[in-house]
């Protein structure tokens, strides 16, 4: 089982309001249609840093975003027409973006790590979550806003994976450390890699949590990717 995890920093895309016209070039009609559609500038550069960040994870196939056509699920989820043999699933937040291929189904999340809330917490995740997210917070500020992220995107990612979307409930399910790695209690047919950039002293730049879940029994060989698609 090949799988290829990318993630990419657009900040020169969202500093060059003009740039994401012309990496538009490289991109399928439905990518550039959807772009169109969103409003605000800096949703337009996440979609084309998004799509320019599929652009390179096909090239390992031989492939170009370009030229791919697109079905969806039932909760659109999107997938390659002509290309089962490939799976793949997008995500972005602030100046990241997010790309997974497998040859089985998956899902992807980043966000950018803020302060974390309570009340959301309260409303989304389960009693256990939350009190780990109690006990995080007892020790550190920033586990609880890690493990806050780690737990959203988590779920993000398994609701993506699965095609439910947010028709699934985040308090439906409950996540638990096994030895490195996170599993779903109660739940079986998923693997799942989270990590985040690495907290640097005095820095204020903006951190992000990222997680994929693979529908698969057995943890597969994979590879994590950073790169700067503006370069």
């Amino acid at each position: 089982m090949a799988v290829n995890i990318y993630y990419a920093d657009i900040s020169g895309l969202l500093r060059s309001p003009g740039e994401y016209e012309k990496l538009m070039e490289h991109l399928s009609d439905e990518r550039c249609s959807k772009t169109l559609k969103i409003k605000h500038l800096e949703g337009r550069c996440r979609s084309v840093g998004a799509g320019m960040l599929l652009d390179k994870a096909l090239s390992v196939y031989g492939l170009k975003e370009k030229d791919m056509k697109y079905t969806y699920g039932k909760n659109g989820k999107p997938s390659f027409a002509g290309h089962p043999e490939i799976f793949f699933n997008l995500s972005h937040s602030g100046s990241r973006v997010m790309c997974i291929l497998a040859d089985v189904p998956v899902g992807c999340d980043v966000e950018k790590i803020g302060k974390g809330n309570p009340k959301i917490a309260k409303r989304f995740f389960t009693e256990p979550e939350n009190a780990e997210l109690e006990a995080a917070g007892k020790l550190n500020e920033q586990l609880y806003k890690d493990l806050f992220y780690t737990y959203w995107t988590l779920k993000e990612c398994y609701v993506k994976c699965t095609g439910q979307g947010l028709g699934c409930p985040f308090d439906s399910f409950a996540f638990t450390k096994d030895g490195r790695c996170y599993k779903i209690k109660y739940r079986t047919g998923y693997k799942f890699i989270n990590f985040a950039d690495e907290v640097k002293k005095g820095s204020t730049k903006p951190r992000y949590a990222y997680a994929v879940c693979l529908e698969t029994k057995n943890m597969p060989e994979y590879s994590i990717e950073y790169t700067d698609i503006c370069k």
